[in-house]
């Protein structure tokens, strides 16, 4: 089954009742030739169920919470290394 496949199937899932279903899938692959991760991603739900599954797997699961910790302490560190190098790419273009 491919990743799209997959997000269908649990998008008929989440619309069989929607006030009480949400659901969050992220799908990844790394592709061996070009050395690079190819992702899927849904999301579908209303907010509130999204929240609370979302706290709910941090709370109760370790591994997702280092998981998450994990990613959101690359993407700062990304967006810090991208602002000073936008800022060291300005000064030069200055002298």
């Amino acid at each position: 089954m491919e990743r799209q496949e997959i997000l269908q199937e649990l998008a008929k899932w989440q619309e069989q009742d929607k006030d009480n279903r949400a659901i969050l899938v992220i799908a990844s692959e790394r592709v061996e030739k070009e050395g690079r991760y190819v992702s899927s991603q849904g999301l579908a739900g209303m907010p509130t169920n999204i929240i609370q599954m979302l706290k709910n797997a941090m709370k109760n699961d370790k591994g997702f919470m280092a998981f998450m910790k994990g990613a959101v302490s690359e993407l700062a560190l990304e967006a810090v290394l991208s602002k000073l190098s936008d800022n060291s790419n300005e000064k030069s273009e200055e002298e």
